[in-house]
């Protein structure tokens, strides 16, 4: 997919680096929410008490194309189902900043670019070809206070690395991280991997990670376990990223991150000569940032407390024009929060997000536009404490760069905490 889905986990707040969310489309309960099936008969706090949590998330996407594309005038729907348990080791244990986390996802449903748009970049981040799998497992551990952070199992790489955080709620996939990054380990194939980050400081970062990387030579990494990180294909997929951040949260600055990742597999160049590479390696650079904020008072108290605030994002991304059918993205995106009277938690939001075709790729006849171009226009609304709405739009020029007509398209998620 486009893993843009962004999708989540526990708060590493000991590691500014990553963002420890999902693989999955799903969204972490926001600020006033709690799920749908409440504390499962005393479950979940005999749970909480032992440093222990399960969560579940269902996500369902209805998509109808408008104009252009492959299809007008169809609808497809999808849907991903997500649970998972989180171990914290102290309560348990007295061992103290270790992390087991368990997710299981089932998708189902048509693919939406596949039969209504055609559109290289993914207009829904929940488009998979449909899967059931033991998606994350993994172990974290915290040391020296916090400031570094080891992580060992089955992990989506984009909740480590690339992620785009204020582009959490929008539906195109490259909202979540760059298309030009070769070979990903996220949605629908998270792999078997290994992370590693350091905090030299408050405001800075360092992380890298090695992963499987057996689904360049098309055996997904995704509803398998690390037989293949150890035997045939040997592809790994190696990342590394450096990163500022604001220390505090009033800072406007939320993280600004350059990486690069470099794939060992073989990749077959895209000028249509049938000859190959041998290894493919990738940039991108994410700014995050707080545009602007209004402060407000409690009603009841009085107190400060945050009111409503703009955020808005930076993406940039590129690779081998030889042997990648995009080799330059660039996206950009805008989220108001609690602006409309009464509706603290709702959002809406502006998307921009452009992808290249290579030079070789055309030259080839693969493609004969040069660029695709995604806006979207979103408006998220939290109907009640575990139940959201999302109407989404989207105008895509010249989706998949192949002559189709500028398509049109619609989609309504709804998100259930459960």
């Amino acid at each position: 997919m486009a893993a843009a889905l962004a999708a989540q986990a526990p708060a590493d707040a000991a590691a500014p680096g990553a963002a420890d969310r999902t693989g999955s489309p799903a969204t972490a309960l926001e600020d006033g929410g709690r799920p749908a099936l409440g504390d499962l008969g005393g479950l979940r706090p005999w749970l909480e008490e032992r440093g222990m949590s399960l969560e579940g998330f269902l996500v369902a996407d209805l998509s109808r194309n408008f104009q252009g594309g492959r299809s007008t005038g169809r609808e497809t729907l999808r849907s991903l189902f997500e649970a998972s348990f989180t171990l914290d080791t102290e309560p348990l244990f007295g061992f103290a900043g270790g992390t087991l986390f368990v997710d299981v996802q089932s998708q189902h449903g048509r693919h939406g670019t596949e039969l209504l748009v055609g559109d290289f970049q993914g207009f829904s981040n929940l488009d998979a070809p449909g899967f059931t799998a033991l998606y994350e497992l993994w172990y974290e551990q915290l040391f020296a206070a916090g400031r570094l952070r080891i992580k060992l199992g089955k992990i989506d790489a984009s909740n480590e690395f690339a992620f785009v955080e204020n582009g959490a709620e929008m539906l195109n996939s490259s909202a979540g991280f760059s298309p030009t990054i070769l070979g990903f380990t996220t949605y629908p194939n998270p792999a078997t991997g290994a992370v590693l980050f350091a905090s030299p400081a408050d405001w800075l970062y360092l992380g890298g990670g090695v992963f499987d990387g057996a689904t360049q030579a098309g055996r997904p990494t995704g509803t398998r376990g690390p037989a293949t990180l150890f035997g045939d294909p040997d592809d790994l997929l190696f990342v590394a990223e450096v990163g500022v951040h604001g220390a505090a949260a009033e800072r406007r600055l939320r993280r600004l991150a350059f990486g690069v990742t470099r794939h060992t597999g073989v990749f077959e160049r895209v000028d249509g000569s049938g000859g190959t590479e041998e290894g493919a390696t990738s940039f991108y650079l994410v700014l995050d940032q707080r545009v602007a904020s209004r402060s407000g008072q409690h009603p009841a108290t009085g107190a400060a407390e945050p009111g409503p605030g703009v955020d808005g994002f930076l993406q940039l991304g590129w690779t081998s024009k030889q042997i990648s059918p995009i080799d330059l993205h660039a996206g950009a995106g805008l989220v108001w929060t609690g602006y409309v009277p009464g509706r603290e938690h709702d959002r809406f939001g502006f998307l921009a997000t452009s992808v290249r075709f290579s030079e070789p790729a055309r030259a080839a006849a693969t493609f004969s536009d040069t660029w695709e171009l995604a806006a979207e226009l979103f408006y998220r609304i939290h109907l009640t404490p575990w139940l959201w709405l999302q109407p989404d739009l989207q105008y895509i020029v010249n989706p998949g760069g192949d002559g189709l007509r500028d398509a049109l398209v619609g989609t309504l998620r709804l998100e259930l905490a459960l």
